[in-house]
């Protein structure tokens, strides 16, 4: 369950992403750690991911970060489409799509 926050909790990572566009099929192995919100409601939800050493948020105000090029999101939310269709066990899929995740990730540190 995601728990409020400011965008403090961000600060510690060395790589910090952002996007408007919806995240939830590329992360559909993990639910959003922290929500921010502010006077005009919900600005933004927060993966982070210590072990990466990576945060990332998906929302359209009070952003960090660098932002998510299109092309590198499309690429990586087609591919979790794909996944989704596996005829495979849920757990299997949720592998695959931290695997997705990973790839996207490695491609974001090196821009």
């Amino acid at each position: 369950m995601k728990k409020k926050s400011s965008m403090k909790v961000v600060d510690g990572y060395k790589y910090q992403f952002f996007t408007k566009y919806d995240l939830s099929r590329i992360m559909s192995f993990k639910e959003a750690d922290f929500y921010n919100s502010g006077i005009c409601g919900w600005n933004n939800d927060i993966y982070l991911d210590p072990s990466e050493d990576t945060a990332i948020m998906q929302g359209y105000r009070n952003c960090k970060g660098t932002k998510i090029p299109r092309n590198i999101y499309l690429k990586y939310s087609d591919r979790a489409k794909k996944i989704y269709d596996l005829k495979t066990s849920y757990e299997h899929r949720l592998k695959v799509y931290r695997n997705n995740y990973l790839k996207m990730v490695e491609e974001l540190k090196a821009l």
